[in-house]
Protein backbone atom coordinates (compact mmCIF):
# COMPACT_ATOMS: atom_id res chain seq x y z
CA UNK A 1 0.00 0.00 0.00
CA UNK A 2 1.74 3.02 -0.68
CA UNK A 3 1.57 6.30 1.27
CA UNK A 4 -1.16 8.82 0.59
CA UNK A 5 -0.18 12.61 0.60
CA UNK A 6 -1.49 14.86 3.83
CA UNK A 7 -1.93 18.96 4.16
CA UNK A 8 -0.98 19.71 8.04
CA UNK A 9 -1.28 22.79 9.50
CA UNK A 10 0.17 24.04 12.73
CA UNK A 11 -1.05 26.46 14.78
CA UNK A 12 -1.21 28.07 17.95
CA UNK A 13 -4.51 28.54 19.67
CA UNK A 14 -3.61 30.95 21.93
CA UNK A 15 -1.97 33.35 20.18
CA UNK A 16 -4.15 36.35 18.99
CA UNK A 17 -6.35 36.19 16.14
CA UNK A 18 -4.91 36.71 12.52
CA UNK A 19 -1.30 35.39 14.02
CA UNK A 20 -2.33 31.80 15.24
CA UNK A 21 -0.95 30.31 11.53
CA UNK A 22 2.70 28.76 12.57
CA UNK A 23 3.34 26.25 9.69
CA UNK A 24 2.04 23.85 7.25
CA UNK A 25 3.38 20.92 5.22
CA UNK A 26 2.34 18.58 2.59
CA UNK A 27 3.40 14.94 3.50
CA UNK A 28 3.75 11.44 2.75
CA UNK A 29 1.73 8.85 5.45
CA UNK A 30 -0.21 5.89 5.07
CA UNK A 31 -2.02 7.42 8.61
CA UNK A 32 -2.33 10.55 10.58
CA UNK A 33 0.49 9.18 12.88
CA UNK A 34 2.85 8.68 10.28
CA UNK A 35 2.04 11.97 8.29
CA UNK A 36 2.82 13.93 11.59
CA UNK A 37 5.85 11.93 12.56
CA UNK A 38 6.95 12.69 8.59
CA UNK A 39 6.58 16.26 9.19
CA UNK A 40 8.10 16.28 12.39
CA UNK A 41 11.22 14.29 11.06
CA UNK A 42 11.34 16.95 8.12
CA UNK A 43 11.12 19.85 11.05
CA UNK A 44 7.70 21.26 9.99
CA UNK A 45 6.32 20.83 13.39
CA UNK A 46 7.17 24.20 14.91
CA UNK A 47 7.12 22.83 18.82
CA UNK A 48 5.51 20.66 21.08
CA UNK A 49 2.59 23.67 21.68
CA UNK A 50 1.07 23.39 18.52
CA UNK A 51 -1.70 21.95 17.42
CA UNK A 52 -2.04 20.50 13.86
CA UNK A 53 -5.03 19.98 12.27
CA UNK A 54 -5.15 17.37 9.15
CA UNK A 55 -6.49 17.36 6.28
CA UNK A 56 -5.90 13.83 4.39
CA UNK A 57 -5.63 11.49 3.27
CA UNK A 58 -7.93 13.28 0.85
CA UNK A 59 -5.11 15.55 -0.23
CA UNK A 60 -5.26 13.49 -3.92
CA UNK A 61 -3.12 13.39 -6.62
CA UNK A 62 -5.11 15.90 -9.15
CA UNK A 63 -3.88 18.40 -6.67
CA UNK A 64 -0.28 17.35 -5.45
CA UNK A 65 0.24 17.33 -9.27
CA UNK A 66 -0.19 21.06 -9.13
CA UNK A 67 1.82 21.58 -5.90
CA UNK A 68 5.34 22.33 -7.37
CA UNK A 69 7.34 19.41 -5.89
CA UNK A 70 9.56 21.94 -4.06
CA UNK A 71 6.35 22.84 -1.76
CA UNK A 72 6.42 19.00 -0.69
CA UNK A 73 7.83 17.49 2.45
CA UNK A 74 9.05 20.87 3.93
CA UNK A 75 7.51 23.62 6.22
CA UNK A 76 5.77 25.98 4.51
CA UNK A 77 4.88 29.42 6.02
CA UNK A 78 2.28 31.56 5.64
CA UNK A 79 3.52 33.72 2.98
CA UNK A 80 3.87 30.59 0.47
CA UNK A 81 0.48 29.51 1.85
CA UNK A 82 -1.76 32.62 0.85
CA UNK A 83 0.44 33.64 -1.98
CA UNK A 84 1.94 30.93 -3.74
CA UNK A 85 -0.51 28.06 -3.15
CA UNK A 86 -3.35 30.09 -1.92
CA UNK A 87 -5.14 28.14 -5.05
CA UNK A 88 -4.17 24.35 -3.35
CA UNK A 89 -5.76 25.40 -0.15
CA UNK A 90 -8.90 26.19 -1.23
CA UNK A 91 -8.73 23.18 -3.51
CA UNK A 92 -7.73 20.67 -0.40
CA UNK A 93 -10.66 22.26 2.04
CA UNK A 94 -13.69 21.84 -0.69
CA UNK A 95 -12.32 17.99 -0.38
CA UNK A 96 -12.18 15.97 -3.40
CA UNK A 97 -13.72 16.36 -6.40
CA UNK A 98 -16.84 14.74 -7.15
Amino acid sequence: MADDWWYLSFCDPKAPRGTQFLSACFVRGRTNRDAFQNASNLGCNPGPHAEVISSGPYVHEYIMGKVPVNYRERPLTKEIMVHQLGWALESIFRGPAR
